[in-house]
């Protein structure tokens, strides 16, 4: 049976996701870029929070599961 990701190890990676996605919406902010500049970094902040959202769905699903099974 394949191991379950720890939730912890898990939570790390959506806190870099969100970090990520911090920046980006950060950077977007910037009057000096262009459109195409702010359409690819609002883009990456969409996309990184989305991430986010799905590793902690599954740090907490993963937490459940150990829970049960510990």
């Amino acid at each position: 049976m394949a191991r379950l990701k720890s939730p912890s190890a898990l939570m790390a990676d959506a806190t870099a996701a969100l970090e990520d996605a911090h920046a980006a919406a950060s950077n977007a902010q910037s009057p000096k870029i262009d459109n195409e500049q702010f359409k690819s970094l609002a883009e990456c902040a969409v996309a990184k929070s989305f991430e986010a959202i799905g590793l902690a769905e599954q740090a907490l699903a993963n937490h459940q599961k150990s829970s049960e099974s510990g």
